[in-house]
């Protein structure tokens, strides 16, 4: 399914050393987003750079949304696309964006 697809995906470009951004096809930019990522990053230090996601009554905190994100090459990102496909393996109704939020919540 696609969204096993993606994370066995991103996890290779990942692990192979190259820098992802990821967006869903019905996202449209206003502005080149590379500069905001990079101050994000700089500013951050952080792995992964994503939009948000919507809060809901099964969502109650705020997550990170799998429609716009950047995966930097590093170790970190590459520790938790890891998991992410290990986790897609054994779950018949994998969700990418609920795996994301497990791994980085646990």
């Amino acid at each position: 399914d696609i969204w096993r697809s993606r994370v066995q995906v991103l996890c290779a470009l990942v692990t192979g050393g190259q820098n992802v951004l990821l967006v869903d096809l019905d996202a449209m930019w206003l502005d080149d987003p590379r500069p905001t990522i990079v101050r994000l990053r700089n500013h951050t230090g952080a792995d992964i750079v994503a939009s948000q996601g919507a809060r809901t009554r099964r969502r109650p905190c705020a997550e990170l949304c799998m429609g716009i994100i950047y995966f930097a090459a590093t170790r970190g990102s590459r520790a938790v696309l890891r998991v992410m496909r290990w986790q897609s393996l054994g779950d018949r109704n994998y969700n990418d964006q609920d795996s994301l939020s497990s791994v980085l919540l646990n």
